[in-house]
């Protein structure tokens, strides 16, 4: 049999028209590709920066939760350059995916910089005070922020007295010296003319009148406060702070990133996280520096003594002036307070001078319980806001019996520890003060350590704002049947912003 053929023809428009086609669909591929480019992008940069960002300094976590990058490898200034070539590393090896045939997502690294960064002792540390807080909103119960937001409160009541111990203390003792004067005849005071006369006491001095208060307890603030308040068994670490010149009394570098600003539930939260993780003289801390490192973010002096002291005199101005409050409203002590005055001013007859001392007895005693109230504090107690009759120790009549520093006041189930007090203390603080004292016990710490000695908190990195520039070639405009000559490199561009807090 015989086999037949038939010719094929191709028009010109049919050919036109596939080539029409063809190119929509390349094109249409190529936009795809571009998609999946931007997509690749995206990636590559959050790989680059996210890498970056687990480049931090192992002591601080270890020791403090702090997350930080040392960009400044050892030495005293930021090497951006070498955060930027790590950066850079990172991101090629995420672009040049590896593979066999047409890889639709590889890319080539450009360029990676950092636009803009922060350093932890940035804003007087608003990173670190930040971070410390991220960790404590993220383990502390609301229940218990709201109970140290209700200490902040008690403490920092601006319509307290504001007269203190050692105002009616100085009152008093110029009263004494006033009556001093009536005794031995020397005082004057104005007559009706304006002359001045000699001042008439209304009867002689008593030859042996009690024992006045007020200059017992003069004479016993003259030791120091820790010779008041401590206990014969107690043990005072005796650190001192390394760094000679701390971020906070130094010219710190500074970076160009808004980290914005520390808020009062910041402090609080962060109080919180230096419960945790910083020692105190209750529970002195396991990390090189410092033992009383909650003590040195309050008071920032540069021994574990000076600080104890620091907090031991404001524990006593907390206690004095809520045993004050107690005093002003207790009737029988304040009957007893008036009647030893008159006892010992009551012969001058000047009604100032026996309120002065009267006045003064009541501080003198507010001071005594304070003393007590601290003692028990120190040694672990709790101590009542406001106290009750029968939660009140002290007796005026045996002041010289509590010189015994081994007495302190009533333990009480409930009240403030000296955990409390130094949470509420730091709450108080000025952010100024407990951020860039928080970089001195972190560069301390650092210091300690001989492969972090040359560490500065002024060159760790805690937010960044990254520029990558990535480059990728066309597949399948090469593929269209035209000649529209070299279509080119794209050149891809990505900002990416991450911080630790």
């Amino acid at each position: 049999m015989r086999e037949s053929r038939k010719k094929a023809t191709l028009t010109v428009f049919f050919a036109m028209t596939m080539m029409m086609f063809m190119s929509m669909v390349f094109s249409v591929l190529e936009v795809l590709h571009v998609k999946l480019l931007y997509l690749q992008r995206d990636m590559v940069s959050a790989a680059a920066v996210e890498s970056s960002f687990a480049d931090y300094n192992r002591l601080l976590w270890d020791n403090y939760g702090i997350l930080a990058i040392d960009s400044g490898y050892g030495l005293s200034s930021p090497q951006l350059a070498l955060v930027e070539s790590r950066m850079g590393e990172y991101a090629s090896v995420a672009a040049q995916q590896p593979g066999k045939g047409v890889n639709l997502y590889r890319m080539s690294m450009e360029d990676c910089s950092i636009s803009e960064f922060g350093l932890a002792t940035d804003g007087y540390g608003t990173a670190l005070i930040k971070e410390g807080a991220r960790y404590a909103r993220d383990h502390i119960p609301a229940q218990a922020l709201d109970a140290l937001k209700d200490e902040y409160d008690s403490l920092s009541d601006p319509d307290k007295e504001n007269k203190t111990v050692d105002d009616y203390l100085e009152d008093a003792n110029k009263a004494g010296e006033r009556a001093d004067e009536i005794a031995a005849g020397t005082a004057v005071e104005e007559g009706p003319d304006g002359e001045s006369v000699p001042v008439t006491p209304k009867s002689d001095p008593p030859a042996n009148p009690p024992d006045n208060p007020v200059e017992t307890i003069i004479k016993l603030k003259e030791q120091t406060i820790l010779a008041q308040v401590l206990g014969t068994d107690a043990k005072i670490s005796d650190k001192v702070l390394s760094v000679t010149d701390p971020p906070s009394e130094r010219n710190l570098i500074r970076g160009n990133m808004d980290i914005g600003d520390v808020s009062v539930t910041d402090r609080l939260l962060f109080s919180d996280y230096a419960a945790q993780y910083l020692g105190n003289y209750r529970d002195p801390g396991k990390n090189p520096g410092l033992a009383y490192e909650q003590e040195y973010l309050v008071f920032g002096k540069d021994s574990d003594e000076g600080n104890l002291g620091e907090m031991a005199g404001k524990l006593l101005l907390a206690r004095e002036a809520e045993n004050l409050v107690y005093l002003a409203q207790s009737s029988a002590e304040k009957a007893e307070a008036e009647s030893l005055a008159i006892a010992i001013m009551g012969w001058t007859g000047n009604a100032a001078i026996v309120k002065a001392t009267e006045l003064g007895i009541i501080a003198a005693w507010a001071y005594l319980e304070s003393v007590l109230d601290v003692r028990l504090i120190l040694a672990g107690g709790k101590v009542p806001a406001v106290k009750t009759q029968a939660e009140w120790t002290s007796r005026i009549e045996l002041l010289p019996t509590y010189f015994d520093v081994n007495i302190r006041a009533k333990e009480s189930e409930n009240g403030l520890d000296y955990a409390s007090y130094l949470a509420v203390f730091t709450a108080l603080c000025s952010n100024k003060k407990l951020g860039l004292r928080f970089a001195d016990i972190l560069e301390d710490a650092l210091h300690t350590c001989e492969d972090y000695a040359g560490v500065h908190c002024d060159n760790l990195i805690v937010s960044m704002k990254v520029k990558c520039t990535m480059t990728s070639e066309p597949i399948f405009f090469n593929l269209i049947p035209y000649d529209w000559g070299d279509p080119g490199t794209y050149h891809i561009v990505s900002e990416r912003s991450m911080s630790y807090f």
